[in-house]
């Protein structure tokens, strides 16, 4: 991938960046719902519209993910109060530190 975000067209009329607020998962519940409950008599448009709208969120979840997991990796070894990202304590039984960025878990 070349790691940049990916932008869904203007003309598909999805605003892009009036959705990057909202919570991953909550940004493709809103996509499935549309495509579970569009017309099968639908134009091809609408079809693609709804398809490129679900690689968008993918692509952008996929650049979140390698973005702030690089940074968490390659800090590994500051000390808590200098990291980009600092450590959460949310529990758990198998260890290790855990992290949340943009609505994402990471756990290193």
């Amino acid at each position: 991938g070349t790691g940049e975000h990916f932008a869904i067209p203007d003309f598909l009329g999805y605003d892009d960046h009036d959705m990057s607020h909202h919570g991953w998962n909550n940004r493709f519940q809103q996509i499935m719902d549309k495509m579970r409950h569009s017309n099968p008599n639908i134009q091809t448009a609408g079809k693609i519209k709804d398809t490129i709208a679900l690689i968008g969120l993918a692509q952008d979840f996929l650049y979140s993910a390698r973005s702030y997991g690089r940074i968490i990796i390659s800090e590994v070894y500051l000390p808590d109060e200098e990291k980009t990202v600092a450590p959460i304590n949310i529990g758990g039984v198998a260890g290790g530190s855990k992290y949340v960025v943009q609505d994402i878990l990471f756990k290193f």
